[in-house]
């Protein structure tokens, strides 16, 4: 089960362009509004986010709007059949981390039909790793890779853990699996 909190940068890990706290609360399911808003504001006051007045990218609406600093260092990539290979760009392991997580989510973006419409709840990396796995979409054992992936890298960017030179190469041959995997099944 997610924390509020861990809700809510699901929630913001899957837009580019911000969301108020009214939406995120409604789309993160963190009710009442004020603990999305409390929540918002320490991960701001931590460097975790930005709070800015912009539109929000949900409601349209000129307001206060949060941005995961993530989202905003990232370049977006392109999409394609298949994952890129950047194991061999040397960068850091959490921005390395994060590229992989974002490819993954293109991965979910080719493969996945149901696409939610603009008023429903967005589901989290793990809802939508679950429902695809549970559709025999995804298999079991990618499914756990993805979320191992998915696991390290928050804890890296988030919570700043620092990782030795096992981990590293844990995570790019975890790594190697999925795109293997995404290699077979596309073909």
């Amino acid at each position: 089960m997610l924390t509020s909190k861990e809700r809510i940068i699901e929630v913001l890990d899957s837009i580019q362009d911000g969301m108020c706290d009214d939406c995120l609360s409604e789309k993160a399911n963190v009710s009442p509004r004020q603990q999305a808003n409390s929540i918002c504001r320490e991960m701001g006051k931590a460097g975790i986010l930005n709070r800015r007045k912009a539109s929000c990218q949900v409601c349209g609406k000129a307001k206060l709007v949060n941005i995961l600093k993530s989202s905003q260092t990232n370049v977006r990539l392109k999409r394609t059949d298949e994952p890129h290979d950047t194991s061999r760009i040397s960068q850091d392991p959490g921005d390395e981390l994060d590229s992989k997580r974002r490819q993954i989510i293109q991965i979910f973006n080719q493969i996945d039909k149901n696409k939610p419409s603009a008023n429903q709840r967005v589901e989290s990396f793990a809802e939508r790793l679950s429902r695809l796995n549970d559709k025999g979409v995804i298999p079991p054992n990618v499914v756990a890779i993805m979320r191992f992936l998915n696991n390290l890298r928050n804890v890296v960017v988030y919570d700043n853990c620092k990782l030795g030179r096992p981990e590293i190469d844990l995570f790019r041959a975890a790594w190697e699996i999925v795109c293997d995997w995404r290699k077979k099944s596309a073909n």
